[in-house]
């Protein structure tokens, strides 16, 4: 690629990219989901933990009476029903509640960003979320849609009502004039009956409509007209195509977030989806979700985006001195998925010889992994580790299945063969490079 060439194809990527990357940086309402998501992952983390250690990963039924495994894991699923009851609850209000969760954090951040009273908003979106996506049972309330099967009508719900009371805030509705000897706290606390009066009223107004002329919930509804939506990401091709383009503008210097931002709301309810039914005795192999959060971490971007893993090994190896140390400064942080080193340092970013490899190595493992899960080679995701946790571990833990572990070494094996011959180009490069410094060096001494 000759620079004319690569002059036109930076301006081309500048002219949809980075009206996208600019589009995502100001959009309130992915900058919130976002955060949120990212401040939860502690609690999401713990909570996959916890639901790992409190039910055996295999049904004891599968393996015949009186071998070493059945009696395994049948004594595994007798010590968590008897002893580890509190953990499997530990899992329902974390992974179990990440509905209640995500709207808790996106009304903190929404009264952060438009400095609004943070105790009463924070009711307001609580309040709107019982009045949603709960309902009245004998005894108390139902908590049906506390989980991944109400993470949409949550959000869509909390954003709705919020706007609501920001718009009521800044008009002053409700707001009463108290003499100056009545404490600030008591003002707002008055103030602010009016305006949380009526946004619970239009909670139950939106719940009982919908129930009463639709004869569905509200989470119902918006499932029903969101499960086109996320059945489409749940193949190879979107996901290639989120990540291939994400990894173009990365190769540019725009962050993955400008593309991949926008779907990972949709990507994390579908792990959740596969938490409820594996929860409920679906067979992790037949889970309703191959796509989502923990299979684009754990199976496509081994050692970051662009998968970088395969790469990071073949630096090691190298005759060049400056690819090798930088494979020696990379190793770490790659087995955490962390690949800004070798991103930067080598650099592949705005670097022509490593630009296919660079965007095409995540689809390949795409289709790779997605076929696997597909034929029941190897269990469907229903845990995230975090994008940092270690690689291998990620994938085996997210899936519960040794046989990830498998499938991520033929993924590491296919991504340096793929790297390879590219890798072989730009150190080729970088070795009459070294040998031309060092030549000018001797004739300057």
């Amino acid at each position: 690629m000759n620079s004319e060439k690569q002059s036109k194809v930076e301006q081309l990527i500048e002219k949809t990219l980075l009206p996208l990357a600019t589009w995502v940086a100001q959009n309130t309402y992915i900058q919130i989901l976002s955060q949120t998501f990212i401040s939860l992952l502690p609690m999401i983390v713990i909570g996959a933990f916890a639901f790992i250690v409190s039910k055996s990963p295999i049904n004891y039924t599968g393996f015949e009476e009186g071998t070493y495994w059945y009696n395994f894991f049948l004594n595994w699923d007798t010590f968590a029903n008897k002893y580890l009851i509190p953990i499997r609850f530990m899992k329902s209000c974390t992974l179990g509640s990440l509905s209640l969760w995500v709207t808790f954090g996106i009304a903190y951040r929404w009264a952060k960003k438009y400095d609004l009273e943070v105790q009463s908003t924070i009711i307001v979106a609580l309040v709107n979320f019982f009045l949603i996506n709960s309902k009245y049972v004998d005894g108390g309330i139902s908590t049906d849609y506390f989980g991944g099967e109400g993470l949409f009508s949550a959000m869509i719900g909390a954003f709705l009502i919020l706007i609501l009371y920001r718009w009521m805030s800044k008009k002053g509705i409700g707001n009463i004039k108290f003499p100056a000897s009545v404490p600030a706290t008591l003002q707002k606390a008055m103030s602010s009956i009016l305006p949380l009066t009526l946004c619970f009223l239009v909670g139950c107004l939106a719940s009982g409509l919908t129930t009463q002329l639709l004869g569905v919930s509200i989470p119902d509804l918006v499932m029903m007209i969101g499960r086109p939506i996320t059945k489409s990401i749940d193949n190879p091709i979107a996901q290639s195509g989120i990540t291939f383009f994400s990894d173009i503008g990365y190769w540019f210097g725009i962050h993955t977030a400008a593309v991949e931002a926008p779907f990972n709301p949709i990507l994390y309810a579908n792990l959740s989806a596969n938490v409820d039914a594996y929860s409920n005795g679906v067979a992790a192999t037949q889970l309703p979700y191959i796509i989502n959060i923990a299979f684009r971490y754990g199976f496509t971007g081994i050692g970051g985006s662009g998968a970088t893993f395969g790469l990071v090994l073949l630096l090691l190896k190298s005759k060049s001195v400056t690819m090798k140390q930088v494979g020696k400064l990379s190793i770490i942080p790659a087995l955490f998925g962390v690949n800004e080193p070798v991103v930067f340092g080598l650099p592949i970013m705005c670097n022509v010889t490593m630009f296919i490899p660079f965007i095409f190595t995540e689809v390949i493992n795409c289709f790779i992994s997605y076929f696997a899960m597909s034929a029941g080679l190897v269990n469907r995701c229903m845990f995230y580790m975090g994008g940092t946790a270690p690689e291998i571990m990620r994938s085996v833990l997210s899936s519960m299945d040794w046989r990830a572990a498998v499938l991520w070494v033929i993924l590491v094996i296919v991504d340096m063969l793929f790297w390879y011959p590219f890798f072989k180009m730009y150190e080729k490069q970088e070795i009459k490079r070294e040998a031309e410094e060092l030549e000018s060096q001797k004739v300057a001494a």
